[in-house]
């Protein structure tokens, strides 16, 4: 087998040999523009941020807190020109969803298409740990987007009994 050492010593194999490397994914949007993000990973972080500040989800009953289904409509300079949000949200899920939209709307992006689109699920459970109690405020997760799938969680303390927690899951839709 057939080796040589590049310019930073290590080995690299020779023409030929190795798996061939996958081309990276076609962009649309705000490609090449220095302060472009990926919409879903910086939707799924917005949206965490709007749900902390979102006093509907105070009084949300624990249990499912809803489906949207969000389609989200980039110009070619990268930029939201359109949504929709459509599916059975909860008003505290719609409301954090436009919020995000809100949060997103002076910025550029990159999708893998001019239409992105998204079904958000959020969950909202009992939580004992931030029950005010012991000084916390809240908590919120910076969400992480990872191949197909986001997910980020806040947690709200209640000013009597139980705090809440919010679990969402943002997942592409082909």
């Amino acid at each position: 087998m057939a080796r040589f050492r590049g310019v930073s010593g290590l080995a690299r194999p020779a023409a030929g040999e190795g798996k061939a490397l996958a081309a990276p994914p076609v962009l649309f949007g705000a490609v090449g523009v220095r302060f472009a993000t990926d919409l879903p990973t910086t939707f799924t972080r917005a949206l965490s941020q709007a749900v902390s500040a979102d006093p509907g989800w105070s009084a949300a009953p624990f249990g499912v807190g809803g489906r949207a289904d969000v389609t989200l409509a980039l110009d070619e300079e990268g930029h939201l020109s359109n949504h929709t949000i459509v599916g059975s949200p909860s008003l505290a899920l719609r409301s954090s969803v436009e919020r995000t939209i809100v949060l997103l709307a002076p910025r550029s992006f990159t999708a893998r298409r001019a239409l992105t689109k998204l079904r958000v699920r959020a969950y909202v459970s009992r939580d004992d740990v931030h029950d005010g109690l012991h000084g916390d405020v809240f908590a919120l997760s910076a969400g992480s987007f990872s191949g197909e799938v986001g997910t980020a969680f806040v947690a709200l303390p209640a000013s009597v009994g139980a705090g809440r927690r919010v679990d969402i899951e943002v997942r592409l839709i082909p």
